[in-house]
């Protein structure tokens, strides 16, 4: 099993892999403004869209990215660098990296109402998801996303004393092809280059939230009682967003490197295989408040990236991230 302090660091790295892929930069190299987003089509894209391994992957990236935008990592950093002048930070390298990232704020990152849109219409999560932007919203991508863990959970749950059905496993098959139907009319032109850039600027909030000038600041243990001191009341329920991340983005990434297998109905021989999937998907119902066949309430049903697995936000210290 992983160690704690080796987890969350370990999914930032596998995002990092993800979008580093010569393969997918290669299917993004379209020319285009660096500095341009094009946000996923108003009300979807065409119904008979395909989505291909290299944009699944960096879609698994960037819902990492959207659900620890939720936990307010990247934002709560805005929030410091902005007001960097009325910090007491006595620490130079603190400091230093304070104003470089304000600097980048103005910058080649994007502003936090862009990232909000970007996740909203895409993935459908986020303070951008909301009734009033009507179809701009991908409302379905959560449903359908639970739907597929839930027939993987129950699939497992079939496979545990005997072979599971033929039933069991078209029911998978049938929720992964409607996850990827929904997430191909969601692809728009710059993903790459957004998420690309999304991901620098999450990886240096989260070195300068856990940096020890910052800690020492806010009287802190972690980068989690930073953002809880910072937010007080309104701090989200960090493990559950965490869990989500980690979960979600490895179920997707475990989806483009099977796009042969789902779309010619061979899932059945590849699940047979599968044991970390059951678990991922086990652990984002429970993240997500759901519990299915052999997922009990308060339990950590996946090894190494449940809530105890990467230093449990609510008591522990994330580990595995220096300043």
């Amino acid at each position: 099993m992983p160690t704690t302090s080796a987890i969350l660091p370990r999914s930032v790295s596998l995002v990092d892999r993800l979008l580093a892929s010569p393969q997918v930069a290669s299917a993004f190299n379209n020319g285009d403004d660096p500095l341009a987003i094009n946000l996923p089509p108003l009300g979807g894209g065409a119904g008979n869209a395909q989505i291909d391994r290299e944009t699944l992957e960096v879609m698994a990236a960037m819902y990492f990215q959207a659900e620890l935008e939720q936990a307010g990592v990247i934002p709560v950093t805005e929030v410091l660098a902005d007001s960097r002048f009325q910090l007491q930070v006595r620490d130079p390298d603190a400091a230093n990296r304070l104003e470089n990232f304000a600097r980048q704020m103005q910058g080649e990152w994007y502003p936090r109402q862009i990232r909000e849109q970007l996740f909203a219409r895409t993935f459908g999560v986020g303070p951008a998801a909301v009734a009033q932007a009507g179809t701009t919203i991908n409302r379905e991508f959560e449903t359908r996303f639970g739907q597929l863990c839930v027939g993987l959970d129950r699939y497992q749950a079939e496979a545990r004393w005997a072979p599971a059905t033929s039933g069991a496993a078209v029911r998978v098959e049938m929720a992964m092809k409607a996850v990827l139907t929904n997430l191909a009319q969601r692809r728009f032109g710059n993903t790459l280059m957004a998420a690309r850039r999304i991901q620098m600027q999450l990886k240096a909030a989260l070195e300068l939230l856990n940096h020890r000038g910052v800690t020492t600041l806010f009287q802190a243990q972690n980068i989690w009682a930073v953002i809880r001191n910072i937010l007080g009341n309104e701090a989200p329920d960090l493990a559950r967003l965490i869990d989500r991340a980690q979960a979600g983005t490895r179920i997707l990434d475990w989806m483009a490197g099977h796009l042969a297998d789902i779309r010619s109905g061979a899932i059945s021989r590849v699940l047979i295989q599968e044991s970390a999937l059951f678990r991922w998907a086990a652990n984002w119902l429970q993240a997500s408040g759901f519990t299915g066949h052999g997922v009990q309430p308060g339990t950590s049903p996946v090894p190494g990236i449940g809530q105890s697995g990467y230093g449990n936000p609510a008591v522990g210290g994330i580990g595995g991230w220096s300043g």
